[in-house]
């Protein structure tokens, strides 16, 4: 959830990091039933007893899958609960063994229900319910039917007051968009009003966050395994159907499983060529299915995500990302003459789903600095996917051929 928050009078109290954490009892642990077992739920609150209902905030995390407790977010729970001084009630979706995660919708609605009709349990009537959560957690909060209905009504205006480019009329393709950094690409072009289509392999989470986007007609799931040629002409086809063409490229799919093959000489032959298909020819297999469909709109932009990873020696991470950079070189020079601008980003450490259960944010940010950025700051996907907006947009005409490093100070090449 955003750190900034208000006091329940409306004054401002500043950044919950910056408060010390209060001593506050825990009131009360509960536990309310799951698809897949009991849902641990923890209440915060900074006043022993309350006799009236009041607003209560739920915050959504799943961090219990890594960590197996509530415990080691006691100190920020309740210092959400004394700054905004309400009671918090900590629902961790992915404390129970099985649970499917990342969650839906669903679930975060389903727990909203709950907390709701059980005032006995929770110690205190809810007169409201405020949904938020981390950087999982509060995708989900943000699916419920009652925040999408509130949200549709603000669209037009949010269009207005926060969009930074003029997409309208234009379509992109975002591979791996279903979750992580490809979701929130996916958000930001819907924002700035182009139509999208998420081409990715995991049907459930891909259609969950067409759900929760709430762009009726703006925005489509079509699976997609990029290591198919085949795959990838049939996605651009869907496009062109779909909406009339395609403007807009960003080759984003990967695999976390790279990150477990260090060596080269002994990672096995089968992982080596399904994550080359993946990360490296998937991105080339996706260009030449789009290029096509980019001339016959006289022009287009391509954005390959690589990494600083590429220059980290890190096994067949590091190669699929070097690869990358070559393949956005020759790209930008091939296609020069249709109009078509090829650039690269390379983010260094980003906090988004896929990382949360290899490592927690405090394990990235430290990381990092070992590795030489020069802050304990870890990016959130908005930061790098801003970037991306750019150099699709024509405030970037005269970028071509970059490989732009979004990553705090990590790398510095020259």
């Amino acid at each position: 959830m955003n750190p900034d928050f208000m006091r329940a009078d409306g004054r401002a109290r500043g950044n919950v990091f910056d408060l010390p954490a209060p001593a506050l009892p825990v009131v009360r642990d509960l536990s309310m039933p799951g698809p897949a077992g009991p849902i641990a739920l923890r209440r915060y609150d900074a006043r022993a007893a309350r006799t009236a209902p009041c607003p209560v905030v739920l915050f959504f995390h799943g961090s219990g899958f890594v960590l197996g407790d509530l415990s080691p977010h006691d100190a920020l729970c309740a210092a959400i609960a004394a700054g905004l001084d309400l009671p918090l009630v900590y629902v961790d979706y992915r404390l129970a063994p099985d649970h499917p995660w990342p969650a839906g919708a669903e679930d975060c609605e389903a727990a909203a229900r709950w907390i709701a009709a059980h005032p006995d349990e929770l110690g205190i009537g809810a007169s409201a319910l405020v949904l938020a959560g981390d950087n999982a957690g509060n995708c989900l909060a943000v699916s419920t039917p009652q925040y999408r209905a509130r949200r549709s009504r603000l669209n037009a205006h949010h269009h207005k007051e926060t969009s930074m480019y003029d997409f309208k009329n234009k379509t992109a393709i975002v591979t791996g968009g279903a979750q992580g950094m490809g979701r929130e690409y996916v958000r930001l072009l819907l924002e700035n009003g182009a139509n999208v289509v998420i081409a990715d392999v995991n049907a459930n989470v891909a259609q969950a966050t067409v759900a929760a986007l709430d762009a009726p007609g703006r925005v489509a799931f079509v699976h997609t395994d990029v290591s198919s040629l085949e795959a990838c002409a049939a996605c651009v086809q869907a496009a062109e159907d779909r909406f009339g063409g395609l403007d807009f490229l960003i080759n984003n799919a990967g695999l976390l499983s790279a990150a477990a093959f260090p060596s080269l000489i002994d990672i096995p032959i089968e992982k080596y060529h399904q994550i080359m298909g993946v990360m490296q020819h998937g991105q080339l297999w996706m260009a030449r299915a789009a290029v096509p469909a980019m001339r016959k709109r006289g022009g287009g932009a391509i954005v390959n995500v690589s990494s600083i990873g590429a220059y980290q020696a890190t096994g067949i991470y590091s190669l699929t990302k070097l690869g990358v950079n070559g393949l956005t070189i020759n790209l930008s020079r091939e296609l020069a003459k249709d109009n078509i601008r090829v650039n690269a980003i390379a983010p260094g450490t980003v906090a988004t789903e896929g990382m949360q259960p290899l490592m927690s944010v405090e394990g990235m940010a430290q990381w990092g600095r070992a590795l030489g950025r020069p802050t304990d700051r870890v990016a959130t996907p908005d930061l790098i996917a801003r970037v991306g907006m750019f150099l699709l947009s024509d405030e970037a005409a005269y970028v071509r051929g970059q490989i732009i490093a979004v990553d705090d100070g990590q790398q510095i090449r020259v």
